[in-house]
């Protein structure tokens, strides 16, 4: 039983999500606390239960809480279980900063040949970040 010894306290891996569109979102793991441990069962915040055998959660059957350091098949694609607040916390400042920018240019339609200039050459550095696989 992968977390048979699990309790109250202890901190696990779970994925989370950042949306960035109508569909599109991107996953980190993140370390949650256990708030409460049944015989078969433990739980991060009040609703969210995952099996003590295997850690997948209770009615989704595709995500799962890991240890760090686990490795595990992402369709196809080796993962190694890894700590990335870090990474989470700036790629939603990234989106943040991007939906404002989005905001202000639809509210503001009046934007100068400067600024459009500038828009276009970070358009372009995405792309090549893009099309260089970095992204």
């Amino acid at each position: 039983m992968k977390f048979e010894d699990i309790k109250v306290g202890d901190t696990v891996m779970i994925e989370a999500d950042v949306r960035y569109g109508w569909r599109e979102s991107k996953s980190f793991w993140v370390p949650a606390n256990v708030t409460k441990v049944t015989p078969k069962r433990f739980f991060i915040g009040e609703y969210n239960q995952f099996r003590k055998d295997d850690g997948v959660k209770v009615g989704d059957g595709y995500a799962a809480a890991r240890s760090i350091g686990d490795v595990y098949n992402d369709w196809g694609k080796q993962v190694t279980v890894t700590d990335q607040s870090v990474e989470m916390a700036e790629f939603k400042d990234l989106v943040n900063k991007w939906l404002s920018v989005n905001t202000f240019s639809i509210k503001n339609l009046a934007i100068d040949n400067k600024s459009i200039a500038k828009i276009y050459d970070a358009i372009k550095v995405i792309e090549s970040l893009i099309s260089e696989g970095e992204v």
